[in-house]
Formats: structure tokens, C-alpha cells, sequence
């Protein structure tokens, strides 16, 4: 069988250190908060960034190791709660056991391997800087709480569920629960690395502690047990708000697959063959993502011209120099009827008045020319309401009209004009969930 990142025609998402990308801002015309709403109200739960389910047991575990620990206990670092602390020793481990040539499948891992190669412990200095957002929990904190791991900062039913088949599975009886076995005393020996943890701010324990060995036997992301694997799909199918199982069901069936193996095949694709055997409220959901996204292409790629054109010249161009690409005579023809047929798409009046606000400007009917300059008038108003205290504009206009490029966004590259979402709508991860859990 192959791997989940051979079975689908977009790449996995880094579970490295997103922070380390520089402070490069993203979304420059302001298309990603209703895309990524729009995302939320398809599948809840569900984010991008999320790879591997099996990371709902290494979170049930870090629950029940941590239940007997203050919420409000921190480490010495005056930052670290006992699940962070928890987190350094199960990204340590894994690294660890992955060795020097081996890819270990967790958020944190670059962190965690530029301080063992330095002989220093894992702390809230040397791990990620948002660990509540970019560690394993944060990602899959959101999820855990929809399928009910946790509830409130404790194991929830689910949780419960998925705990006591995890311990059997994996030869741990007495790891949960009241009963005598082998995972009571390793329990207990985790208890206590938390706990010294804690009071030294960092992970304490040489090469040599079976801590290390035990998260990579036993919650390596990519190894759950037929049984554990069997349970978190089910919840997972049943669990998942919004349209979630319904998407699952047609990405496992035989034309689901079919598609999602094939390279080519963009979400937008995916999605127009979904939307013909899906329920009517699905395919009013994907008709509303259809609509914004024709709307957001016409944009994006109006935007790339421009930068494209920019770059090439290396000086500052006029909009009515910029008036003649294509993607900018398209979208000056085209958007305010794609702005039209998406504005009457939106199930409430919250997210259209949100539409409104941010794009009715930009979308009014126009020369070519005079869009050169809405886009560019867009484009500053949202990089300037970007928090806390705005972005810089990627493209800036000189006293005499003509636009110049930053030298960090340069496109170098010419872009062709696409008919793909621009923003991402949750196939990749629930791909790979089915994938992680052979379900594909």
C-alpha cells in the first residue's frame, strides 16, 4: 500500500516549525478568513494543518499522565503546563528514536533536533514559540474536543474509549483505570518525568531513559493498532460535525479513491464530482465555496500578473501599463458578476455583509486601468487592518503613480492564469486521516 503522501495530487503540510518561515505576511488581498470560515463551516473540527489522527490517543495519554497536575501548575519557566511539558518529552523521544537519519512525524521535531545536537533538553526556549498553536496539541487540541477526547482540560467518553483500547492493544494494562499491569508502573515513571519537568523547565532525562523508547513503540503518529485505528475512524465518521462523514464516505468509495490517487486532480475537481452524490445541503455548501473561489481566482491571479510584470520591468510600472494583461482584462470584464454570484450564495447575512465590507470596492465595474489602481487601494487597505499594527504592502505606489515591487515579493516566475480554489477546503486532511488509518 502506499503512503498517504502518495495518494493524493497535493503535498502534506510541514510539521516542522512554521515560525521559522520568517515573518514573510501571507494573504495579501484578504481571501483567506472567509475561505477558511467557509472551511470551518463544512468540516468543524477539522483544520489544514492536521496530518495524523493517531495524535487523538497521544493527547488522550498526555490527559490521563497530567490529571493529577494544578491546571494552573507551571514550570520554572513561569510558561509551561504540565501538557507542554509532556509534549517536550513525546517530540524528544520521537526525534530521538527516529535517529540522526530519520523523519520524525511531529510538530516541534527541527526544534527538538537542533538541541540534542547541541546535548541540551528540550524547554520552552529551544521548542516552538507558539507551542499552544504549532505543538501537536495545539493542532489537534480543536479536533480532540469536536470527537470528544477531552472536554474542559479532562478525558472525555471518547477519550475514555479510546484510552482503554489503546492500553490493550498495545500490552499496557493498567496504564488507565484502576487495575494492576505493566502500564501502571510506566504511568507512574511518566508521572514523575512531567513533575521534574515541571521544576527544572525542561526535559531531564539522558539517552538512556525508557521514556524515550516508549512514545515511539507506543504513539509514533503513523503506528496505531488495528483496533485503536478501527475506533478513531468510527468516531471520526460519527463524531465529525458539519459534512465531515459524508465527505469521508466519498473519499473512501471506489470513485473517491480514484480521483484522490490521481496527481492531477485539484480539490476543485474532487469537489465538483462530491457535489453530484451528495446530500443538498452539501451541494449548497460547495456551490457557495465554487462561487467565492471563482471570485477569489479572478483576484489572485490579476494580482500575480501585476507582480509578475513588475518584477520583470524592475522599475515602476503606470496601471495603464499594467492594463493590458490578460488576467487583469479578465478580471476588470468578470468581477463584479463573480462578486454578484457570490455575494447572493451566502447562507447568512453575517458573511455576506462581512463580503461586502472587505470586496465591494475592488469589485465595482472598471477600465482595466482604473482596476490596476482598485487593486492596488485593496490590496493597502488590507495589509494595513492587518493586527497588530498592520503589514507591510507588498506592492507600493511612488509619488508620480507607477508601482514598484518589495524585493521579498517578487514573482520571478510567470503565473498562468487558473481555474483552481485558492484557498484550501479540508480534503488533503481528511485524506489523510483515511490514509493514516487504512482506510484507503
Amino acid at each position: 500500500m502506499q503512503s498517504e503522501s502518495e495518494h493524493i495530487g497535493f503535498p502534506l503540510l510541514s510539521l516542522e516549525d512554521p515560525e521559522d518561515e520568517g515573518g514573510t505576511s501571507l494573504d495579501p488581498l484578504g481571501l483567506t478568513p472567509i475561505g477558511e470560515q467557509l472551511a470551518v463551516d463544512l468540516v468543524p473540527g477539522v483544520r489544514e494543518r492536521q496530518v495524523y489522527p493517531r495524535y487523538l490517543t497521544a493527547i488522550a495519554v498526555s490527559l490521563e499522565v497530567c490529571r493529577g497536575f494544578d491546571p494552573d501548575e507551571l514550570a520554572t519557566d513561569g510558561v509551561s503546563e504540565s501538557w507542554q511539558v509532556f509534549e517536550w518529552y513525546v517530540v524528544e523521544g520521537l526525534v530521538r528514536s527516529a535517529g540522526t537519519g530519520g523523519e520524525a512525524r511531529v510538530p516541534g521535531s527541527m526544534k527538538a533536533r537542533k538541541a540534542l545536537s547541541q546535548n541540551l533538553p528540550l524547554s520552552a526556549r529551544r521548542y516552538l514559540k507558539s507551542p499552544s498553536i504549532f505543538g501537536f496539541h495545539g493542532v489537534y487540541r480543536l479536533l480532540s474536543r469536536t470527537l470528544r477526547v477531552e472536554q474542559a482540560g479532562y478525558l472525555a467518553d471518547f477519550g475514555f474509549e479510546l484510552l482503554d483500547v489503546w492500553q490493550k492493544e498495545q500490552g499496557l494494562p493498567g496504564f488507565h483505570g484502576s487495575s494492576d499491569g505493566p502500564g501502571k508502573s510506566d504511568r507512574q515513571k511518566l508521572v514523575e518525568a512531567v513533575r521534574l519537568g515541571l521544576k527544572a523547565g525542561a526535559t531531564v532525562y539522558s539517552a538512556a531513559w525508557f521514556g524515550w523508547k516508549f512514545f515511539f513503540d507506543h504513539l509514533e503518529p503513523t503506528k496505531s493498532g488495528p483496533r485503536e485505528a478501527e475506533l478513531i475512524w468510527r468516531q471520526l465518521k460519527s463524531g465529525l460535525t458539519g459534512f465531515g462523514g459524508e465527505i469521508l464516505d466519498f473519499l473512501v468509495s471506489k470513485h473517491g479513491q480514484a480521483l484522490s490517487r490521481n496527481d492531477d486532480v485539484k480539490e476543485k475537481e474532487i469537489y465538483s464530482v462530491l457535489k453530484k452524490a451528495a446530500s443538498a445541503e452539501l451541494r449548497d455548501r460547495v456551490e457557495t465555496i465554487e462561487r467565492y473561489e471563482h471570485f477569489c481566482r479572478l483576484l489572485q491571479d490579476a494580482f500575480d500578473a501585476c507582480r509578475y510584470e513588475i518584477t520583470q520591468v524592475r522599475q515602476g510600472v503606470s496601471p495603464a501599463g499594467l492594463s493590458r494583461l490578460k488576467p487583469v482584462v479578465r478580471a476588470a470584464e468578470r468581477l463584479q458578476d463573480a462578486y454578484c454570484s457570490a455575494e447572493e450564495s451566502f447562507p447568512d447575512l453575517d458573511r455576506r455583509t462581512r463580503f461586502q465590507l472587505v470586496f465591494q470596492d475592488v469589485a465595482q465595474k472598471r477600465s482595466p486601468a482604473e482596476f490596476v489602481e482598485a487593486l492596488y487601494e485593496h490590496h493597502r487597505r488590507v495589509q494595513k487592518a492587518k493586527p497588530p499594527d498592520g503589514k507591510a504592502r507588498w506592492i507600493e505606489q511612488h509619488t508620480d503613480g507607477t508601482l514598484l515591487i518589495r524585493p521579498d515579493y517578487r514573482l520571478d516566475e510567470s503565473p498562468k492564469m487558473s481555474t483552481e480554489f485558492v484557498n484550501p477546503y479540508r480534503i488533503r486532511p481528511l485524506w489523510n486521516f483515511a490514509a493514516s488509518l487504512q482506510q484507503v
